[in-house]
């Protein structure tokens, strides 16, 4: 048990501090104005739209491995639900005034 703990908390940490080192050098970008805010919106558009449904694709291939857990297949089946379950509350409470909070359905 404490060595997932140890485990996760370093790659979780690992993740974070490269996260914090590209947002470091980006923003020194900026400040120097080598890189323009509309470069900056540009390129991050592209991340979102394009690298990361990749690294999430890729990431995938590589590391599902159907034969060592047997129920994988309830993990999509219990994110559907969740959804939908959310989905449904949200419906129940908003169908009164629907016309009026139609803008706030996807924010729930």
């Amino acid at each position: 048990m404490n060595d997932i703990f140890w485990l996760t908390t370093q790659t979780v940490f690992g993740a974070m501090l490269r996260i914090f080192f590209i947002m470091f050098i980006a923003g020194l970008l900026v400040r120097k104005n080598i890189i323009s805010q509309e470069m900056l919106s540009a390129l991050s558009r592209f991340t979102v739209i394009i690298l990361l449904p990749s690294l999430i694709f890729s990431n995938n291939l590589l590391h599902f491995h159907p034969e060592i857990d047997k129920n994988w297949w309830t993990l999509p089946l219990l994110g559907a639900g969740m959804t939908l379950g959310g989905l449904a509350i949200a419906y129940i409470f908003y169908i009164p005034d629907y016309k009026k909070n139609k803008n706030m359905l996807p924010v729930i």
